[in-house]
């Protein structure tokens, strides 16, 4: 593939314009994606309610040694106490905490999956559905372990002087677009994306650090924008490899 079809610039402008363009949909989705991540936190709430209650009641029981005390190490011994009385309470509920906490991970990664099958519609078709948000839990499995393996590899890289840990993560930054798009398996979509970026790492390095500014100055307009900037340099990538 010519390096000049694979533009940073494009990319950027596709992006922001996309964004602009697709604004219904995305704000819909973004919306949707809020709400069932709000009424799951507050079933979750309530589920666990006993125990943050329980966690309460211990309050009231330390405040009165925390207006008496004069000594930073006194205090901090008080500070001690209470969370290993809050730490007894979590261990005994535990189980239930761990399992809530579990659902509600799953449940956003299962609604991400979901909004870049979105991304990959409005650049494909131009259009997408709100219920494509709930369209990838199926995928989950698979990008559960490529993405564990995927941080592994950075992980170890790092651990290497920095350099290695980064390069990996600019190469293999598409595996997610191929597990969704393609369906392919979690070893292969990585696979895939470090091959698919040969001759193209700076210029994935360039996008990455541009959706991160964009995050970082404007969060919500950043993402979408940086999603659909990396959906056009995916769709740019070699098909052949």
């Amino acid at each position: 593939m010519a390096k000049k079809s694979f533009s940073v610039f494009d990319f950027a402008v596709y992006g922001l314009k996309s964004t602009v363009d697709n604004f219904r949909i995305i704000f819909l989705s973004g919306l949707t994606f809020a709400s069932t991540l709000f009424a799951s936190l507050l079933v979750s709430g309530i589920v666990v309610r006993p125990l943050l209650m329980k966690i309460m009641k211990l309050v009231p029981l330390y405040k009165p040694q925390f207006a008496a005390c004069k000594e930073q190490i006194v205090c901090k011994g008080i500070m001690n106490s209470l969370l290993e009385d809050v730490y007894v309470l979590a261990t005994a509920h535990g189980l239930l905490a761990t399992f809530v906490v579990f659902l509600n991970v799953i449940l956003i990664f299962g609604l991400f999956l979901g909004f870049m099958r979105i991304v990959l519609d409005l650049y494909d078709n131009g259009s997408s559905s709100v219920k494509r948000l709930f369209s990838c839990f199926y995928l989950l499995p698979k990008a559960i372990v490529a993405t564990l393996i995927f941080i592994l590899l950075v992980f170890v890289g790092f651990l290497f002087v920095v350099v290695p840990g980064i390069y990996l993560a600019v190469r293999m930054r598409f595996f997610m677009y191929y597990l969704i798009d393609k369906n392919l398996g979690p070893i292969e979509c990585l696979k895939k994306s470090y091959r698919a970026t040969k001759g193209f790492g700076w210029d994935v390095f360039a996008l990455m650090t541009l959706q991160s500014l964009l995050m970082s100055v404007l969060p919500a307009i950043g993402f979408y924008s940086g999603c659909l900037m990396m959906v056009a340099a995916y769709k740019k990538l070699p098909k052949k490899i």
